[in-house]
């Protein structure tokens, strides 16, 4: 995986919020195969039963690790903060394990559609 910058310009410059622990984006970027021929990012580490990739996090603030879906810990990775909770997090391409930041759609909760994440 490249440097987790978006290749839409990656805005970094408005982080808001906690930006991932070291060892979190260690964790993370070992767990991707950015070799996809369809150009999907796919996520190699623990399933969730619903097919979405899941990582175990430390969202630095003094409460722990935590499980958190793949996709949303790579709009974290790529936006400097963890996405709102009212914020879905789905992907054009529609593949469940796809972590590639440039592929995601957002969408407030109140807009989206039944399934999305």
């Amino acid at each position: 995986m490249a440097t987790g910058r978006s290749s839409r310009g990656g805005r970094h410059n408005r982080r808001r919020g906690r930006s991932p622990t070291p060892r979190t984006l260690t964790r993370f970027r070992s767990k991707v195969d950015d070799g996809d021929v369809a150009g999907c990012w796919l996520w190699t580490g623990t399933r969730h039963n619903a097919g979405y990739g899941v990582l175990a996090v430390d969202l630095g603030d003094g409460r722990g690790w935590r499980n958190m879906l793949a996709h949303r810990v790579a709009w974290w990775v790529d936006h400097g903060r963890p996405p709102d909770a009212d914020l879905r997090v789905c992907h054009h391409c529609d593949v469940r394990l796809c972590v590639r930041p440039d592929d995601e759609l957002r969408v407030r909760s109140e807009l989206a559609p039944a399934g999305f994440r």
